[in-house]
């Protein structure tokens, strides 16, 4: 077994033992909230599926899926799960380099002071997985809304997205019922649409029949 491989083991058994990590929290297996899930949450599931699994790859895989459901109830388009859990994994070896670190130095230095506090930072902020042209998308589809409903809606979600990555003060509630509004005022156009090319269809059937009747 190499160096690295019992450096490994050695973690998964601190892991093991260990209900709370440090920095990070509780271990969870699960996401709650009405806001898109923080950094924090994300990693609180991941510890406690790597207990589960005891496989960084299936446990991000696990983690993730729950991050998506959140983000899931908005439009707001997102990168692909690989791509989050590509995302999570990094986070897990930045977590884990911090430590390493340590077990490597006898004193705490001030660089490692300055990376612990940086992710520190973070962990209470968004887990971004919205793609970087997403602000883009969101206020292009606003411009081509035809309604005032759809307008309002595409807002609305730009708006909860730029929340979220910022004071965190907007939830899903919100932007969900301003979306679905916009979904009822869709698919009842879309039916009075129907409705209409249906009774013009039956009009010009109308006018043919009494048109070859006269002949």
């Amino acid at each position: 077994m190499s160096l690295a491989q019992v450096l490994e083991c050695y973690w998964m058994s601190r892991l093991r033992k260990e209900s709370v990590i440090d920095l990070i929290g509780a271990e969870s297996d699960d996401i709650s909230g009405s806001k898109l899930p923080t950094v924090r949450q994300l990693l609180c599931v991941l510890f406690h599926r790597l207990k589960v699994d005891h496989d960084l790859r299936m446990a991000a895989r696990f983690a993730v899926s729950k991050v998506t459901s959140f983000w899931n109830r908005t439009k707001i388009p997102r990168i692909q799960d690989i791509r989050a859990i590509e995302k999570t994994e990094a986070l897990y070896k930045e977590y884990r380099s911090l430590y390493k670190w340590n077990s490597e130095t006898s004193k705490v230095s001030a660089t490692l002071i300055a990376k612990k506090k940086c992710f520190e930072d973070k962990l209470d902020k968004l887990f971004d997985i919205s793609k970087k042209s997403a602000e883009g998308e969101l206020t292009k589809k606003m411009t081509e809304a035809t309604s005032e409903a759809g307008k309002n809606a595409w807002k609305e979600e730009l708006l909860f997205l730029v929340d979220q990555r910022g004071p965190r003060i907007s939830t899903i509630a919100g932007v969900d019922a301003k979306m679905k509004s916009y979904d009822r005022w869709k698919l009842e156009a879309e039916e009075r649409s129907r409705i209409r090319g249906a009774n013009l269809g039956r009009r010009k059937l109308k006018e043919e029949s009494s048109k070859n009747l006269g002949k």
